[in-house]
């Protein structure tokens, strides 16, 4: 974009007489400010361009065509030749002219002021100078530098610091007496791992016992990553405004997992992550995954680092620097839920005001305005361009180059387009009616790839009632908010309800919907015979029916085949989800067995869980296995 800044037509030599220095600073000064003045010219019309284009993804109408382009921003963005680098290179270089400007401003106001002294003029010239022709290299680094003391940190228990805590330790006092190390351990130990160190006796050969005690608590690799997937557990999902954050919190996790010593390479591990992911996101890596059959964990990283690095990219081209808040704890759960595997949306809010009517609301998204034939009258009615929905010119003067998504036509906008009418009468009157919160409630693929979904049969019981009690089929999925039942086996254990209303959002929904539902709590029988009280909302239908593989099963765990395994259809009435998911399935333990199937132990019994995806054109797959003999 900018090419080297071009020389002068003769080097300063500063052994000429000052009248010809003079003249050929002067020269060299009105080159760069011409550079420079080329350079901010592309800068602004680089900027205006792309001020152009984020009003195009504002005044896209159509859901579809604004995702389209928002694609299409987002992946030129990201590479290394975009505008968006070319802007950055080019401020750079905008800065460094200007910094040599001002160093020869500085040498002409000292020949100026200075010709009847030469001698210190030419020593003061040439330290200019060379200020001018290129940077002065970097000092060495000698004794004379004064490095910061080490802080060493405290240590109050959490295995994830352990291993930091103990080599920063290790290194700073490690070549002292053990008693010395002794004293210092002990001073920077808090809370439970303080208790752990107390009564031991204050000699040498106490140190070894104390960092034995301390490793055998906190330094266990089983309990580090036992500790680091309940964390990746309650980490909060993105809400579309914190890329950056939630991919940077969930790097961070996935180091220490990778550093304990765990084999990432797991189906469950995914979609756990894809979770925590917001909407737009998940629909970006559902493409990728689409294109990808041997799509894994190292392979989501990756597309996510490129995400977050895009977004950066984008806040630094604004002006602005991205407020990255951390990501650590759990939000609370509230009444207002999301749906069963769609996190709370929240909705970007429009930069203009709706064109139909006024308000703070998306023109597609006009509730007083629903349908093409209200639209078409309404903007005749206030005279807008049927192009740009905007008045004040018509349609042959519209400048607008957008046209609609549905039929091409550069003469109306797509919310006005007769075509998108007739689909979706035809929808009305087909499949493509919008399905009701409870038969959305949770995602059932019924076509393209199938895994193994994570289900299993308990025995569940009324607290207040322990003969009130059955056999129920139970789904786990982190990415609900809260966990549920069907009003059916609420029923049936003649459980005591609260009444309550629930908001949920669903795939492709642009608002909650409010249902009535009920609050209750559940028992539920564990493997070690204990009993685990499950507070849930009652709900109609949680999914359609499932196809779910018998039990009696394990003495084939190395030879399973899809095709061979008998099915039998089943439709699960209560719904585990993020509230109570690691409390069942911790994580650890997994078996990965040699034919791309995973067994995957929990507090209710095996389940086994496929890596690849069945090709079967069915519902999905679920497997159901008894542990039998348990201990």
């Amino acid at each position: 974009m900018v090419g080297r800044i071009p020389p002068t037509e003769d080097d300063v030599d500063i052994t000429q007489e000052s009248s010809f220095q003079i003249t050929a600073f002067i020269k060299r000064r009105d080159c760069l400010h011409h550079c420079l003045k080329n350079v901010m010219r592309l800068i602004s019309q680089i900027e205006n361009k792309h001020e152009k284009w984020l009003e195009l993804l504002d005044t896209l109408s159509d859901p579809r065509a604004a995702e389209a382009e928002n694609k299409a921003y987002e992946d030129y963005a990201m590479q290394p030749d975009s505008f968006l680098y070319l802007c950055e290179q080019a401020k750079t270089i905008a800065d460094q002219l200007n910094a040599r400007i001002s160093n020869i401003t500085d040498v002409l106001k000292t020949l100026q002021s200075s010709v009847s002294s030469p001698t210190p003029l030419i020593a003061q010239v040439s330290s200019n100078l060379q200020a001018i022709s290129a940077p002065s290299p970097p000092e060495p680094i000698g004794s004379h530098v004064a490095l910061p003391q080490i802080q060493l940190r405290k240590f109050s228990g959490n295995p994830k610091e352990w291993t930091g805590f103990w080599e920063t330790f290790n290194s700073a006092v490690g070549h002292l007496p053990k008693i010395q190390c002794l004293n210092y351990l002990l001073s920077l130990l808090e809370g439970p791992a303080a208790t752990v160190a107390q009564g031991y006796a204050m000699s040498e050969s106490s140190f070894d016992l104390v960092v034995t005690a301390l490793k055998s608590n906190y330094g266990n690799p089983a309990v580090i990553i036992a500790s680091l997937h309940t964390e990746l557990q309650n980490l909060p999902s993105d809400n579309g405004s914190q890329l950056v954050a939630t991919v940077q919190a969930l790097e961070r996790i996935l180091r220490q997992l990778e550093q304990a010593g765990e084999n990432l390479d797991s189906p469950l591990l995914v979609f756990i992550i894809e979770q925590k992911l917001s909407q737009r996101i998940k629909r970006r890596i559902s493409e990728y995954k689409a294109l990808d059959p041997e799509w894994n964990v190292e392979k989501l990283r990756a597309k996510l680092r490129e995400f977050m690095t895009a977004e950066l990219i984008y806040a630094q081209s604004h002006g602005r620097a991205q407020q990255v808040k951390a990501v650590s704890t759990p939000r609370q759960p509230q009444i207002k839920t999301s749906s069963l595997l769609a996190q709370q949306k929240q909705q970007k809010k429009p930069s203009k005001p709706c064109a139909f009517f006024g308000e703070s609301h998306w023109n597609r998204d006009c509730p007083s305005y629903s349908t093409t034939e209200k639209r078409i009258q309404r903007v005749n009615k206030l005279q807008l361009c049927t192009k740009c929905l905007k008045r004040g010119h018509s349609l042959q003067d519209c400048k607008a180059m957008q046209h609609c998504y549905y039929c091409h036509n550069r003469n109306h906008n797509s919310l006005l387009c007769m075509e998108r009418c007739k689909s979706q009468e035809k929808g009305k009157n087909g499949t493509d009616q919008p399905l009701s919160p409870e038969e959305v409630i949770a995602a059932n693929m019924a076509s393209g790839n199938k895994v193994l979904l994570f289900c299993k049969e308990v025995v569940v019981s009324n607290p207040q009632k322990a003969n009130c009690r059955t056999k129920a089929l139970m789904f786990f999925d982190s990415g609900s908010q809260k966990s549920y039942i069907t009003t059916r086996l609420a029923n049936r254990l003649r459980l005591n309800t609260t009444p309550q209303k629930l908001s949920i959002s669903t795939f492709g929904d642009c608002a909650p919907q409010i249902i009535q539902s009920n609050r209750t709590v559940i028992s539920v029988q564990l493997q070690n015979g204990t009993r685990k009280a499950v507070r849930v909302s009652t709900i109609k239908r949680i999914t359609s029916n499932l196809e779910v593989i018998g039990d009696n099963i394990e003495a084939h765990f190395g030879d399973l085949k899809p095709s061979e395994l008998p099915r039998k259809i089943r439709s699960p009435d209560i719904l585990i989800g993020h509230d109570y998911f690691s409390d069942f399935i911790p994580l650890t333990g997994i078996k990965r067995l040699g034919n791309g199937y995973e067994l995957i132990p929990t507090k209710v019994g095996y389940i086994l869980s496929s890596k690849q995806a069945e090709k079967k054109e069915a519902a999905p797959a679920v497997v159901c296995i008894e542990k039998k003999n348990a201990r």
